[in-house]
């Protein structure tokens, strides 16, 4: 996604910084790290209270609420289906 954001849509050269950028980044790749792990690597470590990419008001409390509130929906979706399910059986016999 960093590169695809970096490239030039009509077809222009980028400046010199982006392009030094992309490189450092495909190469750190290719030597073994992880995306994460190059991206803090070119843009510094995340600042305390802030997310990055996920706009202002995002910290990483309201990431792990939105993550808890998320699985709750899903165990419950799932009980219901198999409640449904159940019911079904019950009124076929």
């Amino acid at each position: 996604m960093f590169i695809a954001t970096r490239a030039s849509r009509k077809r222009k050269e980028v400046d010199e910084k982006t392009q030094t950028a992309v490189e450092d980044f495909q190469h750190r790749q290719a030597a073994g790290e992880t995306e994460e792990e190059s991206f803090e690597a070119l843009f510094g470590k995340e600042q305390l209270g802030r997310v990055r990419l996920y706009g202002r008001s995002m910290t990483k409390t309201n990431l792990k609420k939105h993550a808890e509130i998320n699985e709750i929906k899903n165990h419950h979706k799932e009980e219901v289906s198999s409640l449904k399910e159940k019911l079904g059986h019950m009124e076929a016999q």
